[in-house]
């Protein structure tokens, strides 16, 4: 719980509310992974849902990721569970009001990752990760990379 609430940021105390992705698929487990998990993982975790977080993350400041993810059955008999491996959360919260929802859609209709100019993707790579590493110089250093691949499309040195 300590993990859920306060690590990983899934529970706002002031509005009282936890936040979390649910969906559901039927699979016949027989042993291993079904292959219903790689279906649903890659259409539309990997395809859909986080590319849309991570642009989300650069239309506005804050920070809004999946940091965990379980499968799991219904059936006791047939346990299947898998869990991803966390990741640090970056404390401040990604918050939208409604005003904010328009531009948030037209911006995610524009752009599409990864970015195609290698310069910006670079950029973007070093801005993520700087929402990953818990020490603030070196989230900072990150971020100066990306600055630096930004004003540098060229690949020779900045003048």
């Amino acid at each position: 719980m300590k993990k859920l609430f306060i690590d990983y940021h899934c529970l706002d105390p002031q509005l009282k509310k936890y936040f979390f992705v649910e969906n559901s698929f039927d699979s016949s487990v027989t042993e291993g992974i079904p292959h219903e998990v790689a279906e649903f993982d890659n259409k539309l975790l990997l395809s859909y849902l986080d590319p849309t977080l991570r642009l989300m993350r650069l239309f506005k400041e804050g920070n809004i990721n999946m940091p965990i993810k379980y499968y799991f059955t219904k059936d006791p008999l047939s346990p299947f569970i898998r869990g991803s491996k966390p990741r640090y959360s970056y404390p401040e919260p990604f918050s939208l009001n409604h005003e904010e929802l328009k531009d948030l859609h037209n911006f995610l209709k524009r752009y599409t990752l990864p970015f195609s100019r290698t310069y910006m993707q670079l950029a973007f790579e070093n801005f993520e990760i700087s929402y990953e590493i818990a020490n603030q110089s070196l989230a900072f250093l990150a971020l100066m990379n990306g600055l630096e691949a930004l004003f540098n499309p060229g690949g020779g040195e900045i003048t």
